[in-house]
This record gives C-alpha cells, sequence and structure tokens, in this order.
C-alpha cells in the first residue's frame, strides 16, 4: 500500500528535530517556520528602522566578520522576527531596548525564547547600553559562543575568507 506523501504532511505537525540536516532541503517544513512570506513586510518595515545599537552590532556582524559566521537582521522563526540569526549556527542574538523591560515583557519574552529555543537554537542576550558601550565585550561573548557551537559540532565549517574583528581590533 503506497502512503500519500501529501496527507502525512498535512496530518504530521513538523516539530523541531524535523528541522534538523535532514529537514533543510524539504521546503515545506523551512518555509512554514523560517523566513515566512507572510512576514516579509515586517522584516523589511524593521530592517529599515533598526535602532542604534542594533545598527552598530550589525556592521561587525555582516560578512562573517566574527568566527566566519554568516548572519542575518530581522530573521523570522513562527511567528517572531528576531534582531540577528545564523541559521547554520543555530544561534540568535537579541538586542533588548527599554521597551523589554516594561511590565509582562519578561514573561512574553520567556515565552518567545522558549518557542525559538525548541528549534535548537541558541538565544544570546544583550541590552543596547551593552553594545553602546561596551561592544567589544559584546562581540567577544558572541565570539565565545560561535567557537562554542563550532566545537560541539564540527559539521558547522568556517566561512571562507572568514576573519575575526577582534583580532583585527587588538592589532591596532
Amino acid at each position: 500500500m503506497e502512503v500519500d506523501r501529501l496527507s502525512i504532511r498535512h496530518a504530521c505537525k513538523p516539530v523541531a528535530p524535523l528541522l534538523t540536516k535532514e529537514g533543510v532541503g524539504g521546503g515545506y517544513i523551512v518555509t512554514q517556520f523560517f523566513n515566512r512570506k507572510s512576514e516579509t513586510a515586517t522584516r523589511r518595515r524593521l530592517r529599515s528602522e533598526m535602532p542604534d545599537a542594533e545598527f552598530r552590532l550589525w556592521q561587525k556582524l555582516r560578512s562573517g566578520q566574527i568566527a566566519g559566521a554568516r548572519f542575518r537582521r530581522q530573521y523570522s522563526i513562527g511567528p517572531y522576527v528576531v534582531d540577528f540569526c545564523s541559521p547554520r549556527l543555530k544561534v540568535v542574538i537579541e538586542v533588548d531596548g527599554d521597551s523589554h523591560y516594561q511590565e509582562g515583557e519578561q514573561e512574553r519574552d520567556a515565552s518567545r525564547q522558549h518557542f525559538i529555543e525548541s528549534f535548537g537554537f541558541t538565544v544570546m542576550r544583550c541590552t543596547n547600553d551593552d553594545v553602546r558601550h561596551n561592544l567589544e565585550g559584546v562581540l567577544e561573548a558572541i565570539w565565545q559562543r560561535l567557537e562554542e557551537t563550532r566545537a560541539t559540532n564540527p559539521l558547522t565549517p568556517l566561512r571562507k575568507g572568514g576573519t575575526n574583528v577582534l583580532d583585527i581590533w587588538r592589532k591596532l
């Protein structure tokens, strides 16, 4: 008896373990949770209205400047849009502004973080003040997390030509 693949897709709800290497090429699973077309306008708006701290951090994350890791900005995971994401390394970076410290926001952030972590992502958080006043420390923490991730998963290679911006700063 042959099973209809389409009916299986609709009968089974995808869960995080399906989003490993085997699921990445599947299209259905990936587009259902990551960078959905329904979030395109939101992501575009957030990219054009980036707060100063996010913009400054993005200038250091883009183009594989830290440990050769490629990040995407304003990347959606399910119904949430995260500030920065390295899908290959499964690392998410959130820059929290003042709104994250209002009443009820910690609970929403915790729920959001739990959802994102259910897909195997590691969530790193820093504040706008951290980025403004201690950018090198934030970059060092990100670099360490990326190296730890690579050490536990050697199948995530360094991007060709990637450099570590911290090494460049130290030489100056």
